[in-house]
């Protein structure tokens, strides 16, 4: 499957803009951290998705590739439900049983 590719791009005046597909209206942000927000936040359900990035002068900055970026951080297990299986006994349950 080709991974579709999102644009984001500096506009002649100080906007950036947003582009999903070439036959589409592209979004348009005042700023360029805000469009590239925008950008992420549409690749990660529509993976595989690749986000290029564009300066200024329009020259290509960077390209961020989902699923595969770099950037991304790996899901964190929640301690709270890991179980782990001990291979010995509970030291309480031994001293209970000496006690009685």
């Amino acid at each position: 499957m080709t991974p579709s590719v999102v644009k984001v791009l500096p506009l002649p005046s100080t906007d950036w803009q947003v582009e999903l597909s070439p036959g589409e209206q592209p979004f348009l942000f005042p700023t360029k951290a805000q469009a590239i927000l925008f950008a992420l936040a549409w690749a990660d359900p529509h993976q595989p998705c690749e986000v290029s990035v564009h300066g200024p002068n329009g020259e290509l900055e960077r390209n961020m590739t989902y699923p595969n970026g770099n950037y991304r951080r790996p899901p964190r297990s929640d301690r709270r439900r890991m179980q782990v299986d001990i291979p010995f006994r509970d030291r309480r349950q031994q001293e209970r049983r000496a006690q009685a």
